[in-house]
């Protein structure tokens, strides 16, 4: 597999832990031209992104800074099969999200909100 293009960079982005103190990583894609500090949250989602443009991406400075090789790897393997084990199988999924996303708009599909704290009471 060769690498195709990205005006992306690979950004692990730290998120501090409000409710149980636990830090978490958010494997995300960055563009710095159109933001001037990751922080202001000029990023996007890449788990549905091909594995050739995945291979083409930069690795942020930030992310090259704070975590070994060993998890960078960790965690963008766990990015990239977050919906499936195979490309195939990872469009196949968001073509059916973008398919329920156009029902929705469309009227066909009629949703609910449920608060969090609701969901949660509902889990007990």
């Amino acid at each position: 597999m060769k690498p195709s293009s990205s005006d992306l960079q690979m950004l692990i982005k730290i998120d501090p832990g409000k409710d149980n103190g636990t830090d978490s990583a958010e494997v995300v894609g960055y563009n710095e031209i159109q933001s001037s500090s990751f922080e202001t949250e000029k990023i996007y989602s890449l788990e549905f992104l091909p594995w050739q443009e995945w291979l083409a991406m930069e690795i942020h400075p930030f992310t090259i800074l704070n975590f070994n090789e060993l998890e960078i790897f960790s965690h963008v393997i766990y990015e990239m099969t977050f919906a499936g084990f195979d490309e195939h199988t990872i469009q196949q999924k968001f073509s059916h999200m973008e398919e329920t996303v156009k029902k929705i708009k469309q009227g066909e599909i009629k949703g609910s909100t449920l608060s969090l704290k609701d969901l949660l009471d509902g889990l007990d």
